[in-house]
């Protein structure tokens, strides 16, 4: 397999921050996200700290947390693959999502505090903002507000376990929820499914939240077929 050499245009900002290692691994995750890197193919360390302008060892770190969660693995002496998850593999971490997250949702019920429940409502509130941009122009934003909203979900069920474990599990899925968002449609779905989970716990409906919760899920799963068809 030949090193694939990276089309830099856009990406030749000097990364300025104490937290380089953070800051690179951000840089690559959304690379890969944006699909500036191919998936199979492989690339250099030393070309990212290149363009980065940044010594060896935060784009080290950086890579192993991004083989931690399954976006690229080391290749000995020749740099790092981008991978691309299986249809197996997203559908055993949908399976996951399913059981852990429905549970969430219930405790999160049981257990959410008033401020909580501001939280997603102001969630919701920024959700419905983000979706009246038809062209889809900003992704991210609408990206970064999902992955509040369940986040807030996890704390709010009182089990300190549950994001550790589902914030692994939702990494692995980020590229198929970017190519999920990018159908205006789909946003204007799962903004609906957010708001009667938020409605459901607002209403500490414990049935009514999980059940919401699992057909969001399930729903996530028919549209991560789709889109990958």
């Amino acid at each position: 397999m030949v090193t694939k050499t990276l089309n830099n245009q856009t990406r030749t900002q000097i990364i300025k921050d104490d937290t380089f290692a953070v800051q690179t691994y951000n840089f690559l995750r959304n690379a890969i996200l944006n699909n500036e890197f191919e998936e199979g193919e492989v690339y250099s360390q030393e070309q990212i700290s290149t363009i980065l302008k940044l010594s060896r060892t935060p784009v080290r770190e950086a890579l192993i947390e991004l083989q931690k969660e399954g976006y690229i693995r080391f290749l000995r002496g020749r740099g790092f693959e981008v991978l691309s998850p299986t249809e197996k593999e997203l559908e055993d971490i949908l399976d996951l999502r399913l059981v852990i997250e429905k549970a969430a949702a219930g405790w999160a019920a049981q257990n959410a505090t008033e401020l909580q429940v501001r939280f997603l409502k102001q969630n919701i509130a920024l959700e419905k903002e983000s979706i009246k941009d038809s062209a889809g122009d900003d992704i991210q934003e609408f990206l970064d507000l999902d992955e509040q909203f369940h986040s807030i979900v996890w704390d709010a069920s009182g089990n300190g376990k549950i994001s550790s474990i589902t914030t692994n599990l939702r990494s692995q899925l980020l590229r198929s929820g970017h190519r999920i968002l990018q159908v205006s449609k789909y946003r204007k779905s799962i903004f609906g499914e957010h708001k009667r989970i938020m409605e459901a716990i607002a209403a500490h409906d414990v049935a009514g939240a999980k059940e919401a919760m699992e057909a969001h899920i399930s729903n996530t799963r028919s549209r991560n077929k789709k889109t990958s068809e």
